[in-house]
C-alpha cells in the first residue's frame, strides 16, 4: 500500500485523494490478512519538522522500530524517510498538502501490518488559504471481527486520533457518558 510522491515543477500543488468509503470498510466481509492485536497496539506520533532537527534520523529509527503504527506531520518525502521506513518494515501512506523543491510535503500514516482500507484526503484552510491533508487508515483487529481501529492523521498540526467502531447494531455499545477504565487502555511511553 506504499504511495509514492510525484515529481512536479515547484510551487505547483499536486494532490492525489484516495476516495474514502463513506462509513469505513465492512470488517466481517473484509479481508483480514493481518491484524492487530487489541490488547497492545504501539503507536507513535511525531512531527517531524521536515526533517530539520539534529538528530531526527536516529529519532525516527528507534521509533519505527517500536511502533505498529507510526503517524508523521511535516514530512518531507526524501529518500531518507523511504529508507528508514523501509529498513524496519513499514508500509505507509502519504498525503501531500503541497510540493516544495520538488519534494511532497504532508502527513505520513505508516504501518507494520497492512490496512483493510485506506485514503487521503487534502483541503485548503479557508482563513489562511493553505492546504492541510490527512490520511484515515482502517485496521482488523484480532479476536474482534465486530471493531475496526480507525487511525486518522490529520495536518500538520498534530490532530491524530484513533477510534473504536463496533460494526454491529445489537448492544453492548457506548453511549453519552460512558467510560472505558483505565485498566482497559494503555499509553505507550
Amino acid at each position: 500500500y506504499s504511495h509514492e510522491g510525484q515529481v512536479a515543477p515547484a510551487f505547483r500543488i499536486l494532490a492525489v485523494t484516495l476516495p474514502c468509503p463513506p462509513a469505513g470498510p465492512d470488517p466481517r466481509s473484509a479481508r483480514r490478512d493481518a491484524e492487530l492485536d487489541p490488547k497492545s497496539i504501539r503507536l507513535a506520533t511525531w512531527n517531524i519538522h521536515k526533517e530539520g532537527d539534529a538528530g531526527w534520523e536516529e529519532d525516527l529509527r528507534a521509533l519505527a522500530a517500536n511502533s505498529d503504527i507510526l503517524l508523521l506531520q511535516e514530512t518531507t518525502l526524501e529518500p531518507a524517510i523511504r529508507d528508514i521506513l523501509r529498513a524496519t518494515d513499514l508500509g505507509w501512506v502519504m498525503a501531500s498538502s503541497f510540493l516544495h523543491a520538488e519534494l511532497d510535503i504532508g502527513v505520513l500514516t505508516a504501518a507494520r501490518i497492512a490496512p483493510l482500507a485506506t485514503c487521503t484526503q487534502r483541503v485548503v484552510e479557508p482563513l489562511l488559504r493553505l492546504p492541510k491533508s490527512a490520511v484515515i487508515t482502517w485496521f482488523a483487529l484480532r479476536d474482534r471481527a465486530d471493531t475496526l481501529a480507525v487511525v486518522g492523521n490529520r495536518s500538520a498540526i498534530g490532530e491524530q486520533y484513533v477510534d473504536l467502531q463496533p460494526r454491529r447494531d445489537g448492544r453492548p455499545y457506548l453511549r453519552d457518558g460512558s467510560q472505558i477504565a483505565m485498566a482497559d487502555t494503555r499509553t505507550p511511553l
